[in-house]
C-alpha cells in the first residue's frame, strides 16, 4: 500500500530530527495520527482475513438488528459491556462493513486516548506507529474483540493511574475493562491495589521469579487444586477436554516464557541505562511493575489452552516498555528514535503489515 509506506516514511524521517522543530511537533503528530487511522479505518476493515470469533461477532451483530436490548441480553452470553457496544450498533445497520469500520475505529481510538494519558502530543505518532506494526494490535480485534476492547480500556486504566487524574475516571474505565472481558479481573485487582499501595517492583520481581520456575518446571497446576480458582469459568472450560489439542501447543510454552523474560529484562536495561528525568523514571518504573505483575497472572495460568489470551495483558505493554524510555531520553541521541522507528517497520512488515495493507 503505497500510502502506508509514504506515511511511514514520514515517521522516520520526523524521528530524526531535533525536538520541537517543524519536523518533530505536535502538529505533525497530531497530522500523521489522523492520516493513519483514516488509512487503516479505510483498508483494513475492508479485508476479507477476519475469521474464527470474528464471525461469530458479526452473526451476533446481525442477530441484534431485531432484538430488543433485553432480549440481546437473554439470548446471549458475553459480557455485558460488549454486548451493549455490539446491540447500539446494530441499531443503525446491519452492514458487515459497517461493524467492521465503525468496530476498529473504536478500538483504535481508545488506544490513542490511552496514549495521550501516557506520553505528550509529539512523541504519540511513533508509539501509535510501534502498535500499527505490532501482530497482536491487530489480533485482538479482529480475532478477539471482547478482549481487545478490555485490553484498550485496561491501557487507559494504567494512563489516568500515571498521569494522576481524578480516581472516578480510573475505576470507570477498570470497571469498563472487567465488562468487555471477565478474565482481566486479576490485572485490574492488581491495577486498584498498586493504586492503594503503591507496590514495588523488588517483591513483584520475586514473584515473578518463583512464577517463572513453576512455569518452568509445569508445577504452576498446583493452582487447580485451589477450589475458587478451578471453578472460574475460563479457567474450567480452557483446561476441559475440548481443548486437548490446543493444549498441545500452548501449554507451558517455553517460547512465550522467553518473549516474556526478554522484555521484562530489556526493560530493566532500559531504566538503568536510559537518562530520564526523576519524574518520567518513576513513571516507568511502575510500567515495569505493571508489566511483571500481569505477566505473573500468564505463567500461574500458562498450563491452560490459548494460555497466550492470559499473557496478551502484559504482552501488550511491549510497545510502550521500548518507546517510553527512548521517547524521553533526556540525553540528544538523535539516532536512536529513528533506528527504532525503521527496526519497527521492519519487524511489523515481517509479521504484520503485509497481511493488512497490501
Amino acid at each position: 500500500m503505497f500510502l502506508f509506506y509514504t506515511f511511514s516514511l514520514c515517521v522516520i524521517l520526523s524521528a530524526g530530527f531535533q525536538q520541537n522543530t517543524v519536523f518533530k511537533s505536535r502538529y505533525v503528530s497530531n497530522s500523521l495520527l489522523i492520516l493513519f487511522l483514516i488509512l487503516i479505518m479505510w483498508v483494513v476493515p475492508k479485508g476479507s482475513f477476519y475469521d474464527g470469533d470474528m464471525i461469530n461477532y458479526i452473526t451476533t451483530f446481525q442477530r441484534m438488528n431485531s432484538l430488543s436490548l433485553s432480549d440481546s441480553f437473554k439470548n446471549f452470553t458475553w459480557e455485558p459491556l460488549f454486548l451493549l457496544l455490539q446491540w447500539v450498533l446494530s441499531r443503525f445497520s446491519s452492514s458487515i462493513d459497517t461493524y467492521l469500520f465503525v468496530t476498529f475505529g473504536l478500538y483504535a481510538t481508545l488506544l490513542i486516548v490511552a496514549l495521550k494519558k501516557l506520553f505528550v502530543t509529539w512523541q504519540q505518532i511513533y508509539i501509535f506507529f510501534a502498535y500499527l506494526n505490532f501482530t497482536f494490535f491487530y489480533i485482538y480485534i479482529f480475532v478477539g474483540s471482547r478482549q481487545g476492547f478490555s485490553i484498550m480500556f485496561m491501557l487507559i486504566a494504567i494512563g489516568l493511574m500515571l498521569a494522576e487524574e481524578k480516581k472516578y475516571k480510573f475505576y470507570l474505565c477498570a470497571i469498563a475493562s472487567i465488562l468487555c472481558h471477565y478474565s482481566v479481573l486479576p490485572v485490574i485487582l492488581f491495577l486498584v491495589a498498586y493504586k492503594m499501595f503503591n507496590i514495588s517492583l523488588k517483591p513483584v520481581l520475586v514473584l515473578w521469579i518463583v512464577s517463572a520456575f513453576l512455569f518452568l518446571t509445569k508445577q504452576n497446576t498446583i493452582l487447580l487444586k485451589i477450589p475458587f480458582i478451578s471453578k472460574m469459568d475460563f479457567i474450567s472450560l480452557y483446561t476441559s477436554n475440548v481443548f486437548d489439542s490446543f493444549s498441545a501447543s500452548t501449554s507451558n510454552n517455553i517460547f512465550y516464557f522467553i518473549f516474556s523474560a526478554f522484555f521484562l529484562m530489556l526493560s530493566i536495561i532500559l531504566y538503568k541505562k536510559i537518562s530520564m528525568s526523576d519524574e518520567k523514571k518513576i513513571k516507568y518504573i511502575k510500567l515495569i511493575t505493571c508489566y511483571a505483575a500481569f505477566n505473573i497472572f500468564y505463567l500461574l495460568l500458562g498450563y491452560i489452552a490459548f494460555s497466550y489470551r492470559v499473557a496478551m495483558y502484559s504482552w501488550f505493554l511491549v510497545p510502550i516498555l521500548v518507546y517510553y524510555p527512548i521517547l524521553n531520553n533526556e540525553k540528544k541521541q538523535t539516532l536512536l528514535l529513528p533506528i527504532l522507528v525503521t527496526a519497527t517497520l521492519i519487524i511489523g512488515l515481517s509479521t504484520t503489515i503485509f497481511d493488512y495493507f497490501l
